[in-house]
């Protein structure tokens, strides 16, 4: 038999997956973007994972007067 209390998080981790973002998710769940963090946040530490970022990181760097960044 499946545990729900498990899995409970799991739509929201989809549906932020699916828009890119836990505001996109939580504007479709009409939940604030707190509250599917949350809910991920809690799937993940039931299930001993980490929500995979897909969001690039920006690195910027100042030096001799110049600003460089890398994706």
């Amino acid at each position: 038999m499946i545990d729900k209390e498990r899995f409970s998080g799991l739509h929201e981790f989809v549906l932020s997956a699916q828009a890119g973002s836990f505001t996109a998710a939580g504007l479709q769940l009409g939940l604030t973007s707190s509250a599917v963090g949350k809910a991920v946040t809690r799937l993940e530490e039931r299930l001993g994972t980490k929500y995979p970022s897909a969001q690039p990181v920006l690195s910027v760097r100042v030096h001799d007067a110049k600003v460089s960044a890398s994706w």
